[in-house]
């Protein structure tokens, strides 16, 4: 397990977009390793998954682990950038959600820094994400966090009378094969997006990362004084706000359930 006072929380996942008014400069690019899953503790990282998307066609199919990844910065194309939060060498904290692409644990990949994007997409994710933070941190949450982030980038308006439900639409995650805890949680956060009212100052912003040759990821970033559970750099500077990034002090990490 990693040391938590060391990452960089700026969790990635895939097909978001960038919701500030300002975006960033489209020549800003990072390359990432991926050394593996993240580990929050008392158990396994990288809870067992399930799942199918059939739109577009032909179907994607996944069966395996899933969960926040581990990725350590290795490059970057704007100087400002790469010296903070996603410096060389920073630890940073990711989810994956594209299925037509992937990526191997042990290889790099360079990203470039997108958006403004599908304001549905960036909406729910950041309401999605505020859930996440906010409560007890664990494996099982974790994979609860990427099957959440699965429904939502697939279904954009939801199939589930205007949510969103892992059971029926395009995107779907089979209970058989799928942690039960993980299962239970990632709906019941699902359930909640429609009850949330977006905020400008909800804490946490999207950020697009696009790959040509491997998965999208996107980034979340603290734009405000919350504390996050083991964060160290506020990945800021790329929004024009380096100033604002400081160290957060460790939080221990809760057991996974």
């Amino acid at each position: 397990m990693m040391n938590q006072a060391a990452k960089t929380l700026a969790a990635t996942l895939c097909v978001a977009a960038f919701s500030l008014a300002a975006p960033l400069a489209s020549a800003a690019t990072v390359t990432l390793q991926f050394n593996g899953f993240e580990n929050y503790g008392g158990g396994s990282a990288g809870k067992a998954v399930n799942v199918t998307d059939t739109t577009p066609s032909p179907d994607k199919h996944y069966s395996g682990n899933g969960g926040a990844f581990d990725a350590t910065a290795k490059a970057g194309s704007d100087a400002g950038f790469v010296a903070s939060a996603y410096k060389v060498g920073g630890d940073i904290i990711t989810w994956c959600v594209e299925l037509a692409q992937g990526i191997s644990f042990g290889n790099t990949y360079t990203y470039t820094l997108n958006g403004p994007g599908e304001t549905s997409w960036f909406s729910n994710l950041e309401k999605l994400f505020n859930q996440f933070i906010t409560g007890p941190i664990t494996n099982t949450t974790s994979t609860a966090m990427q099957l959440a982030v699965w429904e939502v980038t697939h279904e954009a308006q939801g199939s589930k009378g205007g949510g969103f439900s892992l059971a029926t639409g395009s995107f779907t995650a089979n209970t058989s094969g799928t942690n039960t805890g993980a299962y239970t949680q990632a709906q019941t956060w699902l359930d909640n997006l429609n009850k949330m009212v977006p905020t400008v100052d909800s804490g946490y912003r999207a950020i697009k990362l696009e790959s040509k040759t491997a998965q999208d990821q996107v980034a979340f970033v603290s734009v405000s004084e919350v504390p996050l559970p083991g964060a160290a750099l506020m990945f800021l500077s790329a929004l024009g706000l380096g100033g604002l990034a400081r160290r957060k002090s460790s939080v221990q990490m809760p057991a996974a359930a």
